[in-house]
């Protein structure tokens, strides 16, 4: 009915980043997962939240930093600095080294 607006890439890109946290809080709520993780679902986004220890949030946001997910090289040079600090990584060049690759690339075969 709107193939001018659901066709737009830019459109369905922002429609994502809007909707996709609380869409995925839904959705780890329905499966009955704990409040905590559908806490970090639905904010894991918003970077007021600034853990002081390792917490779960860390890892999600590592994640989201090796796909690019943050566009701003100070947000993701923060965080890593903050990961390099409560000894999540040995460095802020770590998902960039040969070590993480094998690693990663070894973890990837047990889901083949």
């Amino acid at each position: 009915k709107y193939p001018d607006i659901f066709a737009n890439s830019t459109f369905l890109q922002q429609a994502i980043i809007k909707f996709s946290s609380d869409i995925g809080g839904q959705v780890i709520n329905a499966r009955g997962f704990s409040q905590e993780f559908i806490d970090i679902v639905l904010f894991w986004s918003d970077l007021s939240i600034l853990p002081t220890q390792a917490y779960y949030l860390d890892f999600i946001r590592a994640g989201a930093i090796y796909h690019d997910v943050f566009k701003s090289d100070t947000t993701k040079e923060k965080f890593l600095k903050s990961y390099v600090k409560k000894d999540i990584m040995p460095d802020i060049k770590f998902m960039e080294s040969e070590d993480f690759s094998t690693t990663l690339a070894q973890i990837k075969t047990l889901f083949d």
